[in-house]
């Protein structure tokens, strides 16, 4: 929607809505089909959420999955992307509502709830 608006003065965002609700639940579907061709030890999952709250714990977790270090230099670096991230980020935020695209949090969860099981 952000980048649609830029270069349009007709930008209907309860389409946009309804387009991102559909890609998102193809994805999320042909993930889950896909992953039941793998491996259970060869899948790791992380939450955005989790990502979020702890980031460097996370990435502990890829080491130890990988069974490869995470070099303190890298760990160096990205602390210092999400630093100027963060300054960058001061300056403005997404923020949207889902109304504004015409959806609903039920209808989302009633469309995707059965991926996250």
């Amino acid at each position: 929607w952000n980048q649609m608006v830029i270069h349009s003065d007709h930008v209907d965002p309860h389409w946009i809505g309804r387009e991102w609700l559909q890609k998102t639940e193809v994805r999320m579907r042909r993930v889950a089909s896909a992953r039941t061709q793998i491996a259970t030890d060869r899948q790791l999952d992380l939450g955005y959420d989790e990502v979020e709250a702890d980031w460097e714990g996370a990435m502990r977790k890829v080491e130890v999955f990988l069974d490869q270090e995470v070099t303190p230099e890298a760990f160096r670096r990205m602390r210092q992307y999400l630093d100027r991230a963060d300054r960058a980020r001061r300056f403005g935020r997404h923020d949207y509502q889902l109304e504004l695209f015409g959806i609903r949090r039920d209808e989302i969860a009633k469309r995707l709830a059965d991926d996250y099981q």
